[in-house]
């Protein structure tokens, strides 16, 4: 609420372990944010490195995450909270909730969800029950009373066949407490899917997965690695990195939109909203979308826009952009329009995604920058 914004850096830091950070706004009539480093994780196995994914927070402030290495033979990944300062003091706590490892999932790169009981949901994305495992949906629930022992379950174990496979994202918690996700392997097609994961009636009961949609590697796309956006309706937005144009090698990757059956159990009617050029309308899509009020969606292209500036092996790749998506006055057809291309002097692969608030977006950016490691920014209507 004052307009701090937190998030984490995979690289830099204590021997080049990762940090997480605050930016905080310009003091009145001034231009420049303020960055500082509030945690710099150590590595190895009694800490985390190398997280990969955006934090959470709590009616307290507390910030939670994860990382994809350190822990359990330093190479699993951990869940972390980081508390701020008590009262007089400045420097932020951290503790090691969950050492991933021993067959119960590994190497979370999606960000985490809070639940209203103050649980975390998260996806790994290898490692899992079984030799065969292609990931995990998992919850992490606050000690009872009386102990400081966060209580770690699997809801549930993809197998990399039609129920999806080896998710690069996190969850989006949707009415009833129902949970969405993308895998970027599995399904009907091998292409990835888009999922749903219902909470069960009674206590410790079985979550239940339903595919809500399995990508054909076609005109629809394939592989997503960003999450989903729910508008209203219950409307399901994610979009697909490869795929839809296949002029364009293996596809620069789509847009899809999901609408919820009449009758429930029935199958979601899935519609693509756009299919990207690879070039100056921008490629291979890898961030999860942004629903705004009045239904546009926004999102990020890793690769296209300006191909004279970012180039790939001497082949132009662009630097990556962000588009917008406004839904038809009339007829089916959404206006499709690139917001920004990015330049490497303001960024440069933007796969993180956006938030949005009154004023604007706000996204980093994994390379670019004036010291071409990365790049906070922020773009204007």
């Amino acid at each position: 609420t004052a307009g701090i914004f937190y998030d984490t850096t995979s690289g830099g830091g204590h021997k080049y372990n990762g940090t997480i950070f605050k930016l905080a706004k310009p003091a009145a009539g001034g231009s420049t944010w303020t960055e500082s480093v509030l945690y710099a994780f150590r590595g190895g196995s009694k800490d985390g490195s190398n997280p990969d994914a955006a934090l959470a927070m709590d009616s307290s402030g507390a910030l939670y995450g994860t990382t994809q290495d350190g822990g359990v033979g330093q190479v699993n990944g951990t869940i972390f909270r980081l508390a701020p300062p008590a009262a007089g003091a400045t420097a932020w706590t951290e503790t090691i909730l969950y050492k991933f490892g021993h067959g119960r999932g590994a190497n979370s790169v999606g960000r985490l969800v809070v639940g209203a009981d103050g649980s975390l949901f998260g996806t790994t994305c290898g490692c899992g029950a079984g030799e065969e495992s292609k990931g995990t949906v998992f919850q992490l629930s606050p000690p009872a009373a009386g102990s400081d022992k966060w209580v770690y379950r699997v809801l549930f174990t993809f197998t990399g066949g039609a129920d999806g496979g080896t998710p690069h994202t996190g969850l989006t918690l949707g009415a009833n407490n129902i949970l969405y996700g993308t895998t970027s392997a599995g399904g009907t097609a091998g292409a990835g899917t888009v999922f749903s994961l219902a909470p069960p009636a009674r206590v410790k009961g079985h979550y239940k997965e339903t595919v809500l949609y399995s990508f054909t590697g076609a005109d629809d796309g394939a592989y997503p690695r960003g999450g989903v956006a729910l508008d209203a309706a219950g409307n399901v937005y994610t979009v697909a990195q490869y795929g839809g144009n296949a002029a364009f090698g293996n596809g620069a990757g789509t847009v899809i939109k999901l609408a919820p059956p009449a009758q429930a159990g029935a199958a979601w009617t899935e519609t693509t909203l756009h299919t990207f050029d690879g070039l100056a309308g921008g490629g291979q899509p890898g961030s999860t979308p942004v629903v705004g009020a009045d239904g546009t969606v926004y999102g990020t292209t890793d690769l296209g826009g300006n191909t004279t500036v970012c180039q790939n092996f001497g082949e132009p790749a662009g630097c990556g952009t962000v588009f917008a998506l406004h839904p038809p006055a009339s007829g089916t057809k959404w206006g499709f329009k690139v917001l920004h291309a990015f330049q490497i002097s303001d960024g440069e692969v933007p796969w993180s995604g956006l938030f949005q608030d009154s004023t604007g977006l706000y996204g980093t950016t994994e390379l670019g920058g004036s010291a071409f490691n990365g790049a906070v920014y922020k773009l204007k209507p």
